[in-house]
């Protein structure tokens, strides 16, 4: 035995092995008021075995196996050892490839099981990294990816509930999903889910980072079809949901922010602790800068990367429902100026470019659907911020970010060959000078001679495109 605690030998006597891992989890299950002292014992035989084993076997999966029902059986009774007890299935990362594949339906199998029995009691973010970063591997594998694809589901939606009759009364130990009162579980801030639809879900601002991140690796993945990187997409849109509502603290008084200040020490937020208020205002700008921003960049990045026609407009309409929920986020206006540049104008550019490439026929036809989507989403998005980016723009910032707009619409309009997506652009930035009108921006002698410039360029777009529209000669 090595200082460590580990098991030190050359060789693996298989039968020997396999009783003393016999001996030493049942010990360490009927002592849990010792597992301290057991666990290192337990681990370092776990270790050798996992990290020794070249091929599948008996033992390596005795071993693998022994690993998540140690997690299982001590999790509801040891959570101030949950980050150690999830750390241990890190042990799977050094598995053999030809191990790993052999054994990762059912790892993840019961990693679904875990989260299900057990999420209620993971309370740290290195615990949920180490559970959804398994997850995320099975993306690809075409046993486990529909397995692993649940558990992430039952993390961020929660998963379904097996009676559709019965109602989950708010605050219950059922409605918080772990047997505990509401009371007694303000320090993890617990959400239910709708009544009778899903069990509580596990989604905190602590773990939905990696919860996106191994949910964005099934979007990627072509395993389960259009059908499940659709659904992966959906969960995306979930978690932007939850973003909102957090930073909007409404739906509990702060309860998940206060909770998030206690998990997620800031050095930028000293002060988070403090009172709910600063503690909203600290997840505010933690959750912006962070998942919502990779909520957002995903979905831009499926729009204008994916091939898969079906997943690449289901971005699209998921970033528009996004973006046009996302007040509830209370952002200060530089951040929608940021999303102007930084997302906008790169999704329109992405749109104008597919269109010019896309070979005549189907592929032209595709393509220049997925256009104008984007150009509706553009379209929206830009005018429901428009009164925060006039607040934190500079007249000559503005005017070359809406020349930009109206550029990159032109680019769209120039390879259209389509009657819809020819009729669309247009369409698109009528509405935006209508509105823009109503609200006094585009007006005679406005700042840095966007009036006139307006015009030039929406001509160029559209004939039709004159002063005329909004009532001026």
């Amino acid at each position: 035995e090595g200082a460590d605690g580990s098991i030190v030998a050359e060789e693996v006597d298989e039968d020997a092995a396999a009783f003393c891992l016999d001996v030493l989890v049942g010990v360490t299950l009927r002592n849990r008021d010792r597992v301290r002292t057991c666990l290192p014992l337990v681990y370092g035989l776990l270790r050798q075995l996992v990290q020794t084993a070249k091929t599948p076997s008996a033992l390596a999966e005795r071993a693998i196996f022994e690993v998540l029902r140690l997690c299982r059986k001590l999790l509801p009774h040891k959570e101030e050892l949950a980050d150690e007890l999830l750390d241990s299935l890190r042990l799977m990362f050094a598995l053999e490839p030809a191990v790993a594949d052999a054994f990762l339906e059912r790892i993840v199998r019961e990693l679904g099981h875990l989260v299900a029995e057990c999420g209620g009691h993971v309370r740290g973010a290195k615990g949920w990294e180490t559970v959804c970063k398994l997850l995320m591997a099975s993306a690809r594998h075409p046993d486990a990816a529909a397995h692993g694809f649940e558990a992430l589901r039952a993390i961020v939606e929660g998963a379904p509930t097996e009676s559709d009759g019965e109602s989950v009364k708010p605050g219950s130990a059922e409605a918080n999903g772990d047997g505990h009162h509401a009371a007694a579980a303000d320090d993890d801030a617990r959400t239910s889910s709708t009544p009778g639809t899903r069990r509580a879900f596990h989604l905190r601002p602590w773990n939905i980072r990696a919860c996106v991140e191994a949910v964005g690796a099934f979007v990627d993945a072509h395993e389960g079809g259009d059908e499940r990187s659709i659904a992966a997409v959906g969960l995306i849109s979930s978690a932007a949901t939850a973003t909102e509502r957090w930073c909007s603290g409404n739906a509990d008084g702060g309860a998940m922010a206060v909770a998030a200040a206690r998990m997620m020490v800031s050095p930028n937020h000293p002060s988070a602790g403090n009172s709910p208020v600063e503690a909203i205002n600290a997840l505010r700008a933690e959750t912006i800068a962070g998942a919502w921003t990779d909520c957002v960049s995903k979905l831009v990045a499926v729009a204008v990367g994916e091939d898969r026609a079906a997943v690449r407009d289901d971005a699209i309409l998921t970033l528009q429902r996004v973006l046009l929920a996302s007040d509830g986020l209370n952002a200060p206006a530089t951040h929608w100026c940021g999303v102007c540049s930084g997302v906008l104008m790169p999704v329109l550019e992405a749109m104008g470019e597919r269109v010019r490439a896309a070979p005549r026929g189907d592929a032209k036809a595709i393509a220049e659907r997925t256009a104008r989507l984007g150009v509706s989403c553009v379209a929206k998005a830009f005018l429901q911020y428009l009164p925060a980016m006039l607040t934190a723009a500079t007249p000559a910032q503005f005017a070359a970010a809406w020349t930009e707009v109206l550029d990159r619409n032109a680019e769209v309009l120039k390879h259209a060959r389509s009657e819809e997506l020819q009729e669309a652009v247009p369409e698109a930035v009528k509405n935006m000078l209508l509105v823009m009108s109503a609200q006094g921006v585009l007006a005679p002698g406005a700042p840095e001679g966007i009036w006139e410039t307006t015009w030039k360029k929406a001509a160029a777009i559209d004939a039709g495109l004159t002063p005329a529209i909004v009532g001026a000669k």
